[in-house]
């Protein structure tokens, strides 16, 4: 019997490795037997069995799910704004305004944790190590309001600065920053 792979094969060699034999083992597994060019016998177990999938049909959750409802809120506030817009700058602003709609959601969320908790939060890592640190959520605000601040720009320059919307636009962003 020649080996597909075997130093005197006239075939080409493939990867090293030939398929000399396939077994049925118990609980219907496949026996792989091969050969590598220097004689030397490996066999490796396939099932014909799936791989297990996991049992539990849920998936991960955020912790803190954003409500769409308040999202749908935001949206509604900037939406008059952007409808005096021509059709292609419109397409053009549609995804800023969802994006703006969902940083004004997480800051207000972020905006809440800080009240709870402060700016400064403690910690307690175990052994021994404990100390305080910048609260998470509020880092979270900062590169809230960086990004909704650079969205709300860019809205303002697509209906013209000095424009009643643009007004609307800074009212806005104003009343997101501006916190009692």
């Amino acid at each position: 019997m020649r080996l597909n792979n075997s130093p005197t094969s006239d075939m080409p060699p493939t990867c090293g490795y030939s398929l000399l034999m396939v077994e049925t083992g118990v609980w219907g597994c496949f026996l792989l037997r091969r050969v590598n060019q220097m004689g030397v016998v490996s066999v490796t177990v396939a099932s014909d069995r799936p791989k297990s999938r996991r049992t539990t049909k849920s998936r991960a959750k955020s912790s803190h799910p954003r409500p769409e409802s308040d999202v749908k809120k935001a949206i509604k506030q900037l939406s008059p704004t952007v409808e005096a817009l021509p059709e292609d700058t419109k397409a053009l602003a549609a995804p800023l305004v969802l994006d703006c709609a969902r940083l004004a959601v997480t800051m207000d969320r972020c905006w809440s944790l800080i009240e709870n908790d402060g700016p400064v939060t403690s910690y307690d890592n175990g052994s021994g190590q404990t100390g305080t640190h910048e609260n998470p959520a509020f880092g979270a605000y900062v590169k809230a309001s960086r990004n909704l601040s650079a969205n709300i720009g860019k809205l303002i320059q697509m209906v013209g600065p000095g424009t009643c919307a643009a007004d609307n636009l800074s009212t806005f962003l104003d009343d997101k920053r501006v916190r009692s």
